[in-house]
């Protein structure tokens, strides 16, 4: 009687011995998951930074540019903007009411 009762408690112990295993198997897989899933967004993240660095350089440029003609006084590359339109018209319409 003694034997039978010392086969059950090992057969539970393995049991219980198997399902801690699996877990653990589980738990450590998950964890290779979430680290490789953390370097993807990290190797994202670092080219978001090089576009956003290199969108800056750009935009610099183009104010830069930009800031040359409008000193000069030339029109931006879509022409004149309205209120340089605008400037004009009442500049042409002073002198036509200037000189009756």
């Amino acid at each position: 009687m003694l034997r039978e009762g010392t086969m059950a408690r090992k057969d539970k112990l393995t049991r219980v011995a198997v399902g801690i295993g699996q877990r653990s198997v589980k738990a450590d897989r998950k964890a290779h998951q979430v680290a490789k899933a953390g370097l993807v967004a990290k190797q994202e993240l670092e080219d978001i930074a090089k576009q956003v660095e290199a969108l800056k350089r750009q935009l610099q440029k183009t104010t830069k540019r930009l800031k040359g003609r409008t000193e000069l006084g030339e029109p931006g590359p879509r022409g004149a903007s309205s209120s340089q339109r605008l400037a004009h018209t009442l500049v042409i319409n002073r002198r036509a009411t200037a000189y009756p």
